[in-house]
């Protein structure tokens, strides 16, 4: 019984994700541009790689360790909810 209720519960998820798929809008390419583009054609935010995004962990990472080798009154003012 277990085992045929699963069955459908997971025939039942697919179907829904397959219409979610159908339903999902796209947006115009020019909006697109427009707002990633200037009219001269340079980026107003360009794209990052993935060795910009590893650089910023690894810098998030290595404050995070100072910060919790501080003490309390000096980690504070980093601190997004007091601790």
């Amino acid at each position: 019984m277990r085992t045929w209720l699963f069955g459908i519960l997971y025939r039942k998820m697919a179907e829904a994700r397959r219409a979610l798929g159908r339903e999902r809008k796209h947006d115009d390419i020019d909006d697109v541009m427009e707002s990633r583009v200037d009219r001269s054609g340079r980026w107003r935010n360009p794209p990052q790689g993935p060795e910009d995004l590893l650089y910023g962990q690894q810098v998030r990472d290595r404050i995070d360790g100072c910060l919790e080798e501080a003490p309390l009154n000096q980690r504070l003012p980093f601190s997004p909810f007091p601790v």
